[in-house]
């Protein structure tokens, strides 16, 4: 895909910056960074989110919901926040996202039907620089902010079925859709000059359809194994405002692996991975230099302790981590990668033999981001963050 734009280039704003703020500064790569659909419990156990035994809301695996006999909703949230570092130059982040909201409706004794919207990918960002601009024989003070908003979502319908007690697999299909609007403003600090601050913007809307199958399989009471696969179909890129040509680009497919053992009686262990990508990756053109995408792989586990109890109320204790490959990044640069420790503490609010009816979770990580190094960033971008993950779901009698 090629994108024409008509203000200074994200990598030169990169190289000079004199401030830094955003959600991440590795969102402003290609499409942006991972945000994967996944609940509060999910991301504590490693974020991987397939073949997790007990509730899981997450969206990756339509199968994992099979067997649930109660409609319900279920909703995570997720801020963040903490610093990165471009150039020696220091500053905060933060951040507000949504990474999944989902109804959950049994159809009958073995079909269990959802629809639900989810993350995919993050683009919202934030660079300022500030410098001067030559006005005939005068040298006037400029801040140029360059905002990024919006990203990439998912809605989807799926189906869960219960071949056996032991066996279930899962179908569906949706839409890939969100938009993206870039703002370029120049600003004139000096007050001694009455120069008025002048603004572009750019937009553009997505579209791609998706399908996605999945499966889960317990061998026996103690263990479940999960695997799914997400087909999307290729991006329409629609310009809507602002000096920009449509575009198409082929979306990665993206292959998930989970499972999840009792070692104890309360005790159980999670790992999974996830792989991302389409042949031997691909380069985007932009004016402003060529994107990679490169095929990544995402890697989590953890440990999930239920010893903590009151009365009926159980109050599951976690302790994970993940490693993840950022997909996106410029030609010329460092591939860039994120990590996480996680710690988890989960509710159960409300139930009875037949399942729960209020279960909420908290999940945090302590983690990080490095890469994009290159000849005009020599020590490339760092940034340390603390992510918070909460999710509720409510089911009916």
């Amino acid at each position: 895909m090629k994108l024409r734009v008509t203000y200074v280039f994200t990598i030169v704003l990169l190289a000079t910056a004199g401030s830094v703020s955003a959600q991440t500064l590795f969102s402003t790569r290609g499409l942006g960074v991972p945000l994967p659909a996944v609940d509060a419990r999910a991301r504590a156990l490693g974020g991987i989110g397939v073949g997790l035994l007990g509730l899981n809301t997450s969206l990756v695996n339509p199968a994992e919901i099979a067997g649930l006999g109660r409609r319900g909703v279920a909703a995570a949230l997720q801020p963040s926040s903490g610093s990165s570092e471009v150039a020696g130059v220091e500053d905060d982040l933060s951040a507000s996202r949504f990474p999944l909201i989902r109804v959950i409706y049994p159809v009958s004794s073995r079909v269990v039907a959802s629809v639900g919207y989810g993350g995919v990918l993050d683009e919202s960002w934030a660079i300022a620089t500030d410098g001067f601009e030559r006005i005939g024989s005068d040298s006037v003070a400029t801040r140029d902010v360059l905002r990024s908003t919006g990203g990439l979502g998912q809605v989807s319908v799926t189906f869960a079925y219960s071949v056996t007690p032991s066996l279930a697999i899962g179908i569906g299909g949706g839409l890939y859709t969100g938009s993206v609007q870039r703002r370029a403003l120049r600003q004139f600090t000096d007050t001694a000059f009455a120069l008025a601050d002048f603004e572009t913007r750019l937009r553009w809307e997505y579209r791609a359809p998706v399908a996605v199958a999945g499966v889960r399989f317990d061998p026996n009471p103690n263990l479940r194994v999960g695997a799914s696969v997400t087909v999307p179909g290729t991006l329409d890129v629609r310009a809507k405002e602002g000096a920009v040509e449509d575009g198409e680009i082929r979306m990665p497919i993206s292959a998930s692996f989970g499972a999840s053992t009792w070692l104890a009686p309360e005790l159980l262990l999670a790992a999974g991975a996830e792989w991302s990508g389409r042949g031997g990756g691909e380069t985007n053109v932009f004016e402003d230099g060529s994107v990679v995408r490169r095929n990544a792989w995402r890697y989590g586990g953890g440990v999930e302790w239920e010893g903590l109890s009151s009365g009926t109320r159980t109050f599951p204790v976690r302790l994970g981590g993940s490693f993840a490959q950022l997909p996106y990044y410029n030609e010329d640069e460092a591939a860039p990668s994120e990590w996480s420790a996680a710690f988890g503490l989960g509710f159960r609010l409300a139930g009875d033999e037949a399942g729960p009816l209020a279960v909420a979770d908290i999940g945090i990580e302590r983690g990080g981001r490095t890469g994009l190094e290159s000849t005009r960033i020599a020590e490339g971008v760092t940034e340390s963050f603390w992510r918070f993950t909460f999710s509720l779901s409510l089911f009916g009698r």
